[in-house]
């Protein structure tokens, strides 16, 4: 081979080895997929019992003792370590966590404990002190919150991306039920506000909802007048209701009348409801002349509660005044 041959030769050689290096070097010397780290980092959160309480996250070892929480930890795409029989789950989740351990409805501390979680979260209403002290003793982070707005909502929302490492799908959550609440709202915006009562009948008897209850707050996103309202100073019972026989006493005429019902007969609720119908007062209401008496199951109810809090609004409209376009 002439000298000028092999120069062009060794030319062409060495532009091969730098490309092949250079390819090697954008490549990272072979197809390595980048492992993404999540660092564990702690997360202090104050309580709606004003309790300070401090946990590692992310962590997917978590229970929620709350229909409420135990939807929006679903929805992030996450399975608990157990549920409750006290949550009132809807029957599509009570179906998919059907083989999870059931805890009662006033779960022992040392059965929680058993379970390892990482955090418990559970509704701040008939909480025992001794109940907490028994966690707290087994070092099992607990929060208790109360959820009584669209706010509330949103904010469990977040914590749980917190909690769960799903920050961006907390985002995208809060956004499109934002965005849908407020199609729904605009849709409504122009008809005449209807006067309208929202009875619960639960465990413990039958109670109206006025603007501090869930229910009742979410109804304010959409024109109408809640006649529970005129007696928000009065004493409310263990589910933070008006008690019946105070809407009776002030002789409330709704124009139409929406009633949350649980669907156990043997219930306490179940027979203060009868007593109710019988009543009087409910005979000669104005709601029921004209037919604007809505009754909701449980089932039907709670399954728009939480992280579908846009489709109560829209249920609650829709109800009141008929569907519209939006």
């Amino acid at each position: 081979m002439n000298q000028k041959r092999k120069r062009k030769w060794m030319i062409v050689v060495g532009v091969i080895v730098v490309l092949a290096a250079a390819v090697l070097l954008l490549r990272g010397f072979g197809e390595k997929t980048p492992k993404t780290v999540k660092t564990t980092q702690q997360l202090t959160y104050t309580d709606s019992l004003e309790r300070e309480v401090t946990f590692n996250a992310p962590t997917q070892r978590v229970i929620a003792l709350d229909n409420i929480e135990a939807k929006i930890v679903d929805a992030l795409g996450v399975t608990p370590l157990a549920v409750t029989t006290h949550a009132s789950l809807p029957q599509r989740l009570a179906d998919k966590w059907k083989a999870l351990p059931q805890l009662s409805a006033s779960p022992n501390p040392a059965e929680i404990a058993a379970l390892s979680p990482d955090i418990v979260v559970g509704p701040a209403t008939h909480v025992s002190p001794e109940w907490i002290t028994d966690l707290a003793e087994d070092k099992v982070p607990v929060l208790f919150w109360k959820t009584e707005s669209l706010a509330d909502i949103e904010n469990r929302i977040y914590f749980w991306g917190a909690v769960l490492g799903r920050e961006p799908a907390a985002e995208k959550i809060v956004h499109n039920m934002e965005t849908s609440i407020e199609k729904t709202r605009d849709a409504f915006a122009s008809v005449p506000p209807k006067h309208v009562l929202i009875i619960d009948v639960n465990d413990n008897g039958v109670g109206a909802c006025d603007s501090h209850t869930l229910i009742g707050n979410l109804a304010q996103l959409i024109p109408m007048v809640n006649l529970a309202d005129e007696l928000s100073d009065a004493p409310r019972d263990k589910e933070g209701l008006i008690p019946i026989e105070n809407v009776m006493e002030a002789n409330l005429q709704p124009q139409a009348v929406i009633v949350l019902r649980e669907q156990d007969a043997a219930s306490p609720g179940a027979a203060a409801w009868e007593e109710l119908e019988s009543s009087a007062y409910w005979q000669t209401l104005p709601a029921l002349a004209s037919g604007n008496v809505t009754m909701f199951t449980d089932d039907e109810i709670s399954a728009t509660v939480s992280v579908r809090a846009a489709d109560a609004v829209a249920l609650l409209a829709k109800t009141l005044y008929g569907p519209r376009d939006s």
